[in-house]
Formats: C-alpha cells, sequence, structure tokens
C-alpha cells in the first residue's frame, strides 16, 4: 500500500489510468475541494485557474492538455494543513501527488507552477526541489503559470500586470513570496506573453468534447452558464469553509464578495480529440 506523506492511503481511485491515457479530472477536482475547500476564499482562485487553463488548452499539445487542467486544480493542496510539511506549497503537494500515484507530469507541474524555483531559493529549499523534480522550461509549464497569474485571489481574470501588483502590494518586501515574484517577474512575463500567442483564445470558452470509440464515455464535456462565467469542473455544491487560518490570512482581508457558488458546476474531462 502507498501512503503519502499525511499517512494516508493511496486507494486506487486516487488516479484512474485509462489505457487511451487519460488523466482523470473527476479526482483532480475532488481532491483540490477535500484540501483547499477549508482554506477560505482560496478555493475560490482554485477554481479560476482550473477553468482558465481549460480555457488555454490549446496553448499545448493535445496529450498535455488533461494534465494541465489537472495541475490546475492540484497547484494550491500544499496550502492545506494535512499535508503541509516544509511550509512550501509547492514542494509540499508536489511531495503529496508523487506519493499518491499520480503521473509524473503532473506532479512536476504542480512543484514548479508559477516560477516555483524562485520562491524556492527565496526559503533555502532550491537544491531539495530541484533534486526531487527536476524542471525544464515548456510550453506545459508556461501555460499552467498564465492560468494562475492571470487569476486572482477569489477567481476572478486579472491581467499580468495586476497579478504582480496584488502580489507586492499583499505581501511585506521581507516575504518570500514578495521577494520571489520580484526576481521571478520577467520570467513569468515571458510565460503568460507565449502562452497567449500560442493560445489565441481569449476569453472564448472551449467547446465540448466528443469522439467515439472505447473511450467515448471518458470523454464527457458539459458546460453550463452562470451569468456570463462558462463553468468547469465535477463538484457538487460545496459550502465555503470561511474558519480564520494561517493560509487564509495570508491571504489578506478578503474585501471582494465571493463569484457565484454557481461557478464551477460541470464536468469536464479533456479527450484526445483538438479543442477548439
Amino acid at each position: 500500500m502507498v501512503v503519502g506523506h499525511s499517512g494516508e492511503p493511496a486507494a486506487d481511485h486516487v488516479v484512474r489510468r485509462y489505457s487511451c491515457g487519460f488523466v482523470d479530472l473527476h479526482e483532480a477536482p475532488a481532491m483540490a475541494e477535500r484540501f483547499v475547500a477549508p482554506l477560505g476564499r482560496r478555493w475560490l482562485h482554485v477554481q479560476g485557474v482550473a477553468w482558465r487553463a481549460a480555457e488555454l488548452a490549446p496553448a499545448v499539445p493535445v496529450e498535455q492538455r488533461a494534465p494541465l487542467v489537472a495541475a490546475a486544480w492540484l497547484h494550491d493542496i500544499g496550502y492545506s494543513p494535512r499535508i503541509c510539511h516544509t511550509g512550501f506549497h509547492s514542494l509540499d503537494a508536489a511531495r503529496y501527488l508523487r506519493a499518491t500515484g499520480w503521473p509524473a507530469v503532473v506532479v512536476i507541474l504542480v512543484a514548479h507552477h508559477s516560477g516555483a524555483r524562485f520562491e524556492a531559493a527565496e526559503r533555502g529549499l532550491a537544491h531539495t526541489l530541484l533534486a526531487e523534480f527536476p524542471y525544464q522550461d515548456s510550453p506545459l509549464h508556461d501555460a499552467l503559470a498564465t492560468a494562475d497569474l492571470t487569476t486572482g485571489p477569489v477567481g476572478e481574470r486579472l491581467s499580468y500586470e495586476e497579478w504582480i501588483s496584488d502580489i507586492l502590494g499583499r505581501y511585506a518586501p521581507k516575504h518570500p513570496t514578495h521577494r520571489a515574484a520580484l526576481r521571478a517577474g520577467p520570467a513569468l512575463a515571458l510565460a503568460v506573453h507565449r502562452t497567449l500567442q500560442r493560445s489565441q483564445v481569449g476569453h472564448r470558452p472551449l467547446p465540448a468534447a466528443g469522439g467515439g470509440g472505447a473511450c467515448q464515455e471518458r470523454r464527457t464535456a458539459s458546460t453550463t452558464i452562470s451569468g456570463r462565467d462558462p463553468v468547469l469542473a465535477g463538484l457538487g455544491a460545496t459550502e465555503r469553509d470561511t474558519r480564520a487560518n494561517e493560509h487564509a490570512q495570508d491571504q489578506g482581508p478578503d474585501t471582494t464578495p465571493p463569484r457565484d457558488p454557481q461557478i464551477i458546476r460541470a464536468s469536464y474531462v479533456l479527450s484526445s480529440r483538438k479543442l477548439g
């Protein structure tokens, strides 16, 4: 039995490796909800990042789209006290995902999302991160960074410039996240620029995936609209936990009304069929 850092057994359902090569996008949002929903508004951010990643999927090859969206769901689970061991959420999340059997491509994406190597250096963890999870620049890493860096604290759409302004204003100058943002800024800005050029999708919602064959039942997709927001994921309604904790406090005071609770309702499993 595989056991994660938290001592939880890795049940067979954690990752379903299909014969046609899909990453299970039903389990990713379910796991994200378990770990992140108790952290308050960070859960809204994660849902927004997941939708943005699906929107940017045309920026990467077809076979990388499911890992992209799965990593978007899972990128912030390391903030959960249940698996937070080093205090560096990217490393803690990647270790948990590796221990519970997620594919290496998803694990590496989460380990290095949004310039994590720069923050690792600020925290004295660069050698540890790179030794356990080697980094190689790629359109896939660019796309996940873009999804994260163009989504605000409550899931709202931001420009990269608005994102970095928010980070530098929200964290004190001596905070590792502030220092890392200053160091990583040029590289992250280029990642966003490259992804937007590759995707050319702007705010256009993705169509439903289709196709037949043995994997047809795993290629189901549906989207619904709440106001003007397309929605993504396979979750039931979740009562957001607003308990004060160090992670929610780290986000700063919540002065922005939460997004409509209907945002993230539909199931979306990317297929090998080209979307768009």
